[in-house]
């Protein structure tokens, strides 16, 4: 062999030192090739996630406590399977990230995240070691000397390790109660009214809230509430359906052009959680519109 070539031993290309660049760059296109093979099948939508999540994804699996992987790439490689699912037509654009990686059980597409399974083999390597450690002197002295050697960083105590769980955790809570801003809201009917303002759905307690914010004359603020009402009861009743939702309300925020607010404000405030004095901001927010309005018109008449 001459001095630079490369040998493989277990899977990985070195020479004198484990060569990770050219092991990376092996991996991601070997990872892509596989993706790409099972994109272009005729597998069911389901079939190809778990088709690739057992032939495509543990190509970089295997790599994880062993080759040193940034927080940077592996955020890159999942971003590289979103883009490889809208170049095959199989995941929208704009689809929800969290989403794309939440279990199929939770709601979500069910791909595995390089990142959450990098933390999960890293930790279970360090307690594999140190569990051994306990009785195997060869383990022990692997431990000792490994300071920042391999990603697995065995001579730190587990709990010091970073971890993703509490994150992942909370990206779960947050996409659960998940607020849609100006979205349509496709049916089985049609109907004309189907795009409120905010869609609040909490898959929890399978509750959703239809709100719709309106700012009018003084003395429509009664006749624009039940007019909200009135106009999104068949999607309420379609959504209750369709998301198989326990209760679907209907919220008008409706508040006068001079800062007027009806009476049902503060308990529709209240449904949603927001406590406080929320409506005197609100009401600061739409004088200042409404002062800027008149100024503006003005002096365009000056």
């Amino acid at each position: 062999m001459d001095e630079n070539e490369l040998y493989k031993y277990l899977g990985y290309e070195q020479t004198y030192v484990l060569e990770e660049k050219v092991v990376k760059s092996r991996i991601k296109e070997r990872m892509q090739e596989r993706m790409r093979q099972i994109l272009k099948s005729s597998l069911s939508a389901i079939n190809k996630t778990k088709a690739i999540n057992t032939y495509a994804i543990p190509v970089a699996v295997y790599t994880f406590g062993t080759i040193k992987w940034t927080q940077t790439e592996l955020e890159a490689l999942d971003r590289q399977t979103r883009t490889l699912f809208t170049k095959y037509r199989t995941h929208h654009p704009k689809s929800s990230v969290v989403r794309f990686h939440l279990p199929r059980s939770q709601g979500g597409r069910g791909v595995l995240k390089l990142v959450t399974m990098h933390e999960r083999q890293t930790r279970n390597l360090h307690k594999y070691f140190h569990g051994r450690a306990e009785t195997s002197r060869l383990h022990n002295a692997i431990i000792s000397v490994d300071n920042n050697l391999t990603p697995t960083r065995l001579n730190l105590p587990l709990a010091d390790q970073q971890t993703r769980h509490q994150i992942y955790r909370q990206e779960i809570e947050q996409w659960l109660a998940k607020p849609l801003h100006g979205k349509t809201i496709h049916t089985d009917r049609h109907i004309p009214n189907n795009r409120p303002d905010i869609v609040f759905t909490n898959r929890q307690t399978r509750q959703t809230y239809l709100i719709d914010i309106t700012i009018p004359l003084p003395e429509n603020i009664e006749k624009k509430y039940r007019e909200k009402i009135s106009k999104y009861l068949p999607l309420a009743e379609d959504v209750k359906a369709m998301w198989r939702q326990e209760e679907v309300n209907i919220i008008p925020i409706v508040i006068g052009a001079t800062g007027e607010i009806p009476v049902t404000l503060k308990p529709a405030l209240v449904a949603l959680e927001i406590k406080g004095n929320a409506y005197i901001t609100m009401q600061k927010a739409v004088l200042i519109d409404t002062c800027s309005l008149t100024r503006a018109f003005l002096n365009q008449v000056q």
